[in-house]
């Protein structure tokens, strides 16, 4: 079981859950508007053979607030607690905004990182093109959500209630038609403790600001594994943004998780804990 502590990173409380014991470290990071326990079903997978450890994003969870809410300030946060915290080399796995930050960490500050499992970043679609996609209206939703408040159940009935349709069309689904209760549930929980400035540098196209993705990504040394969700069930990794990732990045082998929607680890997390699994075991 991880314990939590609260640190100080770039004068903020980060809460960091870690492991006990002397072994080898993987440091798992959360994709927008979730917290760490959003990978308790593959957690415990590792905790056998790794320190295991997670924190929450500032903004997220038991994390602090901040005046700042881009990729490259939640990069900042990790190297500092990197420092902080991790005498040897470490595993950096990330999914979707994690994922992207991960790429950076392993960029800006390569010597602490051993290896990279990137779950579906979204690189441009979350970017500037974000009006031209389903997300718009997903996040759209999501913030106002957000600001109206409310308790766990009340979050999730109005989550369900968001209608994600794409640019210029009239109609689309509700997002209770395609996340089950216990989902938007968890979701709902994890909402309830997000700064609503956290999706608003989305929505505005400025949560890339400062992040330049292919310098990032032709600068990363270390192995990675990139798990790109099917964008016909809602995966935000577009094909062409993975082909070019493949190459830029040195060392990379990419999996496509067929009929597996952006959340794999919770849609499909047996299938990801046998590719990941797999990658872990070939690190030198």
């Amino acid at each position: 079981m991880l314990k939590e502590n609260l640190l100080t990173a770039n004068k903020m409380a980060i809460n960091f859950a870690s492991g006990q014991g002397d072994r080898p470290q993987i440091l798992f990071l959360h994709g927008v508007t979730r917290r760490w326990q959003d990978f308790s079903l593959v957690i415990p997978h590792f905790e056998t053979d790794w320190q295991v450890m997670a924190l929450d994003f500032r903004g997220h969870g038991r994390s602090g607030r901040a005046d700042h809410y881009r990729t490259i300030d939640y990069v900042d946060d990790v190297v500092s607690v990197l420092q902080q915290l991790v005498p040897g080399k470490t595993v950096l796995y990330g999914h979707s905004l994690g994922a992207m930050v991960a790429a950076a960490v392993a960029a800006r500050a390569p010597q602490p990182v051993r290896a990279l499992v990137l779950e579906d970043p979204p690189w441009h679609t979350l970017g500037t093109h974000i009006t031209e996609t389903v997300f718009h209206s997903h996040f759209m939703g999501m913030y106002r959500v957000a600001k109206q408040g409310g308790t766990v159940d009340e979050l999730a009935r109005a989550l369900s209630q968001i209608e994600i349709k794409a640019p210029h069309a009239t109609s689309g689904k509700r997002l209770g038609e395609v996340r089950d209760a216990v989902s938007l549930r968890f979701a709902a929980s994890c909402l309830r403790q997000v700064d609503p400035a956290v999706l608003e540098s989305i929505i505005s196209g400025r949560w890339l600001e400062g992040y330049d993705w292919e310098a990032i990504l032709s600068a990363i040394q270390c192995p990675t594994l990139m798990l790109q969700a099917d964008w016909s069930a809602g995966g935000m990794l577009a094909d062409q943004d993975a082909e070019r990732a493949e190459k830029l990045i040195s060392s990379c082998w990419r999996i496509r998780m067929a009929g597996v929607g952006h959340l794999i680890h919770w849609q499909a997390h047996e299938r990801l804990l046998a590719h990941v699994t797999a990658f872990l075991s070939s690190l030198e």
